[in-house]
């Protein structure tokens, strides 16, 4: 049809121009309710609709795929008022799937117009309002995007300036519009505290709405139309089409003809154009009646789509859609079946479109349909298409059948009835039986229950928007040998709650702590079948930390990730440079546009070009350093001295095996060569002797296609300050202190820069300033605590007074918060422990501190346990870390540490549970660990390094409160679930699937390293 349409193109060119040019094309006219309506039916040549392929030259609107203008709410056509202003808004499906006259760009719809010039009008009116909207905006050639020519009888012409984001206006927007637009300086105060409402207006004492807004406002276009697409949904951000008003300057000449010329800037859409004497900028049914919509229920979109051939065949060319991906057991009833978003949701609760057949149970032989069906659904992964992030939601269908599974007994669960599009890549059926197949009503620790301490597997049972299985009538259970099947221990199932707070749901807790053999194991309950297996003993220990370590070599920056330690995951060096500039700047101010440091004229200006850096630990979807991430070397040093004989050289997989330096060390040590390198050149190119700054960082977020050593963006060391040099100084001292009885060499070395930088702390007083992220210093409070732990680490390291002096001044008013990540128990840990002398009250005092805190811990976690899963949950939480639940207890931790007492080593080993898949989630939130764990966090190298499953060890955000689109990623609705069954697996949903290593790896790290065997 594009095609063709350029053809007819031809056909009214009007110029010697090339086709793409200029067109000329006769309309005709309507009168509709008082108004004119220009006939644009026939005219138009393409779609507000895209295929939901992007950029494959077919489709519609600026074929970008689901980017497009299949909105919830959805479009409302017809010749009617759209939100106060009367247009005839063409639905694509009742005229050939056209319903816009757009014009083209360079790289857009290059085959169309860049100017069309409608004749055979004979109109006149007051006004001319115009439907429409624009997309692909080339900056470059901004800020006009075209005019707009009125063509009169007479021979003249009238011409408006479509300026960008005045007459004519971008369909993405960054709020939702309530058509008003922001008063005018001048606005009388009852207008400005109107928020665009007219009733509020009136209340506050104003008069007359609709003069007021002629007059006190600049507002030329409205919002006819709102609406979030399956992309604009990341952001919570509407697509719309606005109206545009011209007072005609000729009212009393006719019309013929109305042209719209463009720069080629972008695309514009034109929708509808109507001539009236009406202006419908000032009703009151226009203005300040808008309500922003909800946001769409799970599964909208992908009904939308879900008939579209184009968008199938993506899906199944480039492998995205699998079918049915899972098939779990709930109970000797009820199979569930995890299916991907290719389904047809419309059938998603169709009976028909499920059967279950046995070869071996005559009462399945024939298939059996089930007869009941409830659902739970949740965004599942993201990808990058053609620049667009694009979420799928995945959907476990809960089967209730009408008669129950047999032990021994094979069964088969099909897709059938068209739920599926026809294709031999998807899967349709998958075998299971109540012998073999999990049940993930079982919560444990998927990866295991390390010896000595209280182990817990808790039972619930949740199917989305179905009744849960009655669990009362089961009393006992079993422990059975995974690789036997031979029962090793029993006991009994005990109620906790009818509610329990972290997932809403009936819970009960089966206590496995007598359970002393080693070996791989799963607990058996007759008529709901097995979990997950698990492991125990000390290979859960080792297999828990190895996975945590492991999750930190994959985040080193500057580092080659090769053969033998990568597995799949191998990645060329990358982020081994650094920008230094000569004077103490902050790093480029974040998201305030590009710096170069070639640009001589720029204060980013760096002569000489980049330097050599290696060492430090990535975060999540960023390749910055940064000031927090200085609680690793922390935590895992601090982890050692306490418990030397659980670590040794060759316990990893990493590069530095075999050099006769505990692993662990050697992990600490990588995160303390970038500080080496940034003191370094503090020194060198800045003059400051000793002083450190707070890591590097660049002015914006690295995006799809960074992984894998492409990040393009430059890197600059931020400013040295006086705080953040007296962490450094700390981490340099606890380093010589570990390190000298295997490096002496390094040992002094590390003494040396600690002495460095301790000195130059001392004698530069930054004063506060805002901005820990760019390396200033927060506040005198946290200079002072950073300087107590540098003096604490030093008199441990070396003995000498004067550190102690500076201590003891200032320790009782030390705080947490150093560097935005130390704890207070981690500021006076190195005076807690030393082999020193401290004065046995200052010791004895801060060491009742912290057990008074741990003990709030252990209490915290046990009341948790009286209603609920026994572990240190908050009640909820916003963006980050809630999935470390064992970092809220850090002072358990460390209490454990100091004395051994078995309390404290209960709740810290029932917080890592907790995290490892003893949750209402289902699923563990670390990866690579367990049977279901996250498969799509948000990890630049995993965007780009085609492996399908992500580096292990990588610990999600997991569960937040965060999720502005909930009912679009989340059924049922958030509100009706707990909080810690609101965890999805799609990078895009950031405040859930990032990670850090200083919120969650470090700290997990620091608690699995005490369940360790020594």
């Amino acid at each position: 049809m594009r095609r063709l349409w350029g053809l007819i193109v031809l056909a009214f060119a009007f110029c010697a121009l090339s086709s793409v040019e200029a067109v000329e094309l006769k309309v005709s006219q309507k009168k509709l309710e008082g108004h004119i309506v220009v006939e644009l039916r026939d005219v138009m040549n393409s779609s507000c609709y895209d295929d939901g392929v992007s950029d494959n030259g077919e489709g519609g609107w600026t074929d970008e795929g689901t980017n497009d203008f299949h909105t919830y709410p959805p479009l409302e056509f017809g010749a009617k008022l759209h939100r106060g202003y009367f247009f005839d808004f063409v639905d694509p499906e009742e005229n050939n799937g056209k319903n816009l006259v757009m014009t083209g760009t360079e790289k857009c719809w290059p085959d169309l117009p860049r100017t069309v010039k409608l004749t055979g009008l004979k109109a006149r009116g007051k006004f001319v309002f115009v439907m429409h909207s624009e997309g692909r905006t080339r900056r470059d050639r901004a800020p006009t995007g075209g005019k707009l020519k009125l063509h009169y009888a007479d021979g003249g012409n009238a011409e408006l300036n479509l300026r960008m984001g005045k007459e004519l206006s971008g369909w993405y927007q960054g709020r939702w519009w309530n058509n008003y637009e922001e008063p005018t300086p001048d606005a009388p105060e009852a207008m400005k505290k109107a928020d665009g409402m007219p009733e509020k207006f009136e209340a506050l004492g104003g008069e007359n709405w609709a003069e007021a807004v002629l007059k006190y406002t600049t507002a030329v276009r409205w919002p006819v139309t709102q609406g979030i697409n399956d992309i604009s949904r990341n952001w919570n951000s509407p697509v719309v089409f606005w109206a545009l008003k011209w007072e005609n300057p000729r009212p009393d000449k006719t019309i013929t003809g109305i042209s719209l010329e463009s720069t080629g800037a972008c695309v514009i859409g034109v929708a509808a154009i109507t001539i009236t004497d009406k202006d419908f900028s000032l009703d009151r049914q226009t203005i300040g009646t808008f309500q922003r919509p909800q946001t769409p229920p799970v599964g909208y979109f992908a009904e939308v789509w879900g008939s579209n051939s184009a968008r199938t065949r993506q899906l199944l060319e480039q492998s995205w859609s699998k079918g049915m991906r899972d098939v779990q057991i709930r109970s000797d009833r009820i199979v569930t079946v995890h299916v991907d978003q290719i389904a047809g949701f419309g059938k998603l609760k169709d009976a028909a479109c499920y059967v279950v057949r046995s070869q071996d149970d005559p009462d399945f032989r024939q298939g059996v349909h089930p007869v009941k069906i409830s659902r739970f659904s949740k965004a599942a992964r993201c990808r990058w298409i053609s620049g667009q992030q694009q979420t799928y939601v995945d959907h476990w269908m809960h089967l209730e059948m009408p008669r129950p599974f047999k032990l021994g007994k094979t069964y088969q669960v099909e897709l059938v009835g068209g739920i599926l599009p026809e294709s031999d890549k998807l899967t349709r059926s998958m075998s299971f039986s109540l012998d073999e197949t999990p049940n993930p009503s079982f919560k444990v620790n998927q990866v295991g229950y390390s010896a000595g301490r209280k182990k817990l597997v808790y039972l619930s049972s949740y199917l989305g928007d179905g009744e849960p299985v009655d669990l009362e009538p089961f009393k006992t259970f079993e422990v059975r040998d995974a690789k036997t099947g031979k029962k090793v221990y029993e006991g009994p199932i005990v109620k906790v709650s009818d509610r329990d707070p972290q997932g809403f749901d009936k819970l009960y807790v089966l206590d496995i702590s007598e359970l002393d053999q080693e070996g791989e194991f799963y607990v058996w309950v007759d008529g709901l079948g097995r979990s997950y297996s698990f492991l125990n003993g000390d290979v859960a220990a080792d297999e828990m930390y190895r996975l945590s370590h492991t999750g930190l070599l994959f985040q080193r920056s500057g580092f080659e990730m090769k053969q033998p330690w990568a597995g799949k995951w191998e990645r060329p060096m990358a982020h081994d440079k650094i920008y230094v500039t000569v004077e103490n700047l902050n790093s480029p101010p974040f998201g305030k546009g590009s710096v170069d440091p070639d640009d001589e004229n720029s204060d980013y200006y760096v002569p000489g070009g980049a330097r050599e850096i290696h060492g430090g630990h990535y975060d999540a979807g960023d390749y910055d350093l940064r000031p927090m991430h200085i609680n690793v070397p922390e935590f895992l040093m601090s982890l050692y001295e306490a418990c030397p004989k659980k670590f040794y050289d060759g316990q990893m997989n990493i590069p530095e095996n075999n050099n006769g330096v505990p692993d662990i060390l050697d992990e600490a040590a990588w995160n303390l060569l970038s500080l080496e390198y940034i003191q370094d050149y503090a020194t060198e190119v800045r003059g400051l002797d000793g002083g450190v700054a707070p890591g590097m960082e660049t002015y914006t977020h690295p995006g799809p296609g960074a992984g894998m050593g492409k990040d393009p963006l430059p890197y600059y060391m931020r400013k040295v300050t006086s705080c953040f040099t007296f962490t450094a100084s700390a981490a340099f001292a606890q380093a010589a202190r570990a390190f000298k009885p295997f490096d002496e060499e390094r040992a002094a070395r590390y003494l040396g820069r600690a002495e460095r930088a301790y000195a130059y702390a001392v004698a530069h007083d930054d004063g506060p300033s805002r901005g820990l992220g760019q390396g200033q210093d927060p506040s005198p409070q946290h200079r002072l605590s950073a300087w107590c732990w540098a003096a604490g680490q030093l008199y441990s390291t070396t003995g000498e007074p004067e550190y102690l002096d500076a201590f003891l001044q200032r320790y009782k008013s030390a705080r947490g918060g150093v560097a935005g990540s130390l704890s207070r128990w981690a500021v006076l840990w190195p005076m807690m422990t030393t082999a020193r002398d401290v004065a046995p009250e200052v010791r004895q005092e801060m060491k009742e501190e912290l057990l008074k805190a741990a003990d709030r811990g252990v209490e915290w976690v046990e009341e948790n346990g009286k209603k609920g899963y026994r572990a240190s949950t908050p009640k909820g939480g916003g963006w980050g870390g809630t999935s470390c639940v064992v970092k809220n207890i850090e002072a358990v931790t460390r209490a454990y540490l100091l004395t051994g007492e078995q309390k404290y080593l209960d709740a810290v080993a029932t917080s890592v549970d907790f995290s490892l898949g003893m949750n209402p989630s289902e699923m563990s939130w670390m990866t690579g660990a367990g049977s279901v764990c996250p498969m799509d966090p948000c990890n630049i190298n995993s965007f780009d390094d085609d492996v399908e499953e992500p580096s292990p060890g990588i610990l999600i955000y997991g569960p937040t409160n965060y999720w502005q689109d909930s009912r679009s990623i989340l059924y049922p609705d958030k509100a009706k679930m707990g909080f810690y069954r609101r965890v999805v697996d799609g990078w895009r949903f950031i405040p859930g699937c990032e990670y850090t290593v200083w919120e969650t790896q470090a700290p997990f790290l620091f608690g699995v390293g005490i369940l360790l065997p020594d």
